[in-house]
């Protein structure tokens, strides 16, 4: 079984951000980590301590529509266990009304995971045979925020995604 955890919409803040990934971890070690956009500059930062205290880890970052002065792809296009993810932000796909233009990304990459952020509201939505997983924003706070994602890929390609909640890492 392969875990990839994705978060988004830092915002600014390091530090939250770094405490997040680094709990995450601490419970249980994920095999990917994906950072959705709005604080490229900051993923730079905390990806490279991740790196150096998981070497085994893969990560991948994409820009979000606040990461205009940051190098980065818009999208990335990754396999864990044979399954193919794409991961942006989601602004250049109109997340915010609705998740029909990536559904024709992930479709014509024959994704079967999408990952995006930009609505700061955590979300899991099965639509045909992709799984659509929003993290949320880990600039929230409280007990019960969301501040990242799961999504957990078996050696049979079954995909299982949940939303972790702030309490479930000691935050």
């Amino acid at each position: 079984m392969k875990r990839v955890i994705a978060v988004s919409d830092s915002h600014g803040m390091e530090q939250r951000l770094r405490n997040v990934l680094f709990a995450i971890q601490e419970k249980s070690p994920a095999d990917v980590v994906v950072f959705l956009g709005d604080g490229l500059r900051e993923w730079e930062t905390v990806s490279q301590e991740l790196r150096l205290a998981h070497p085994g880890i893969k990560l991948y970052g994409v820009k979000g529509n606040n990461d205009m002065t940051a190098f980065g792809p818009d999208l990335a296009e990754f396999k864990v266990n044979g399954v193919t993810f794409i991961a942006c932000h989601g602004h250049r796909y109109g997340v915010k009304i609705t998740l029909d233009r990536l559904e024709v990304e992930a479709v014509s990459r024959e994704a079967k995971v999408a990952l995006y952020g930009h609505t700061h509201i955590a979300d899991i939505t099965n639509y045909f045979s992709c799984c659509f997983v929003n993290p949320g924003s880990i600039s929230g706070w409280g007990s019960f925020a969301p501040v990242a994602a799961e999504v957990l890929v078996d050696e049979k390609q079954k995909v299982c995604a949940r939303i972790i909640n702030a309490d479930e890492i000691g935050l």
